[in-house]
């Protein structure tokens, strides 16, 4: 608690220090490693999402301590010229809301060097071996948080993102006074309109790095 307010933290320490170490020790056992990315791989084919692919795990070269797959002839998608980058980020948006509101197991370390343009023209995620597992109510939380954005019901966003976990249960209304749901309406109304980083500014009433910055802040400041 007294580092917490000395710094103006509002977050909970001890939970992250808890996440944090087992997704650590997740991320040292290989074969939970590779299970999840043939899970993977066969819940994206279930569904017809062929364009999706992952590295075929050699199992029986599988161990706690190393990982063998199937070599992978690919591109890394934001270093690949080949004219199809567009389609691909689709592929990959498709896929994780598939991974988010459908399988509930969350492939959660998509920077650039895991995602691949295959020769073929497919995309082939890498690296499953930092996951996250969403219940079923969360999942349903998700649904209503962007139902909500899209119906700009905004009045009942404050209480999705307290259901998440983005803000502390109870203080639905002090995100209310701040001006947050505000904020957050400016902002998702100006990407759903296509406005650049200029128009969210001006939008939002703020001044240059300003935004989704102070967005942040705002959301930090409430306790």
């Amino acid at each position: 608690p007294l580092l917490k307010k000395a710094v103006n933290l509002n977050t909970d320490l001890v939970g992250v220090v808890d996440e944090w170490g087992v997704r650590f020790l997740d991320e040292l056992d290989y074969r939970r490693e590779a299970q999840n990315a043939t899970e993977f791989g066969a819940a994206m084919q279930a569904r017809g999402l062929t364009s999706l692919c992952t590295a075929q795990v050699v199992d029986e070269l599988t161990t706690q301590r190393v990982l063998t797959t199937e070599w992978v002839e690919g591109t890394r998608l934001d270093e690949s010229t080949a004219g199809d980058e567009a389609r691909l980020c689709g592929i990959a948006l498709n896929g994780y809301l598939t991974m988010l509101l459908d399988t509930g197991v969350l492939h959660a370390d998509p920077h650039p060097g895991n995602l691949l343009r295959t020769t073929d023209g497919r995309l082939c995620v890498l690296d499953f071996g930092l996951v996250t597992q969403l219940s079923e109510e969360q999942q349903y939380s998700i649904l209503e948080y962007i139902s909500h954005l899209v119906s700009e019901n905004f009045s009942a966003v404050p209480a999705d993102l307290g259901r998440l976990g983005f803000v502390p249960q109870g203080k639905e209304a002090a995100m209310q006074d701040s001006g947050v749901v505000q904020t957050l309406a400016a902002v998702f109304q100006n990407l759903a309109s296509g406005g650049g980083a200029k128009a969210l500014r001006s939008a939002t009433g703020q001044k240059e790095g300003g935004g989704v910055s102070e967005l942040g802040r705002e959301l930090q400041d409430i306790q």
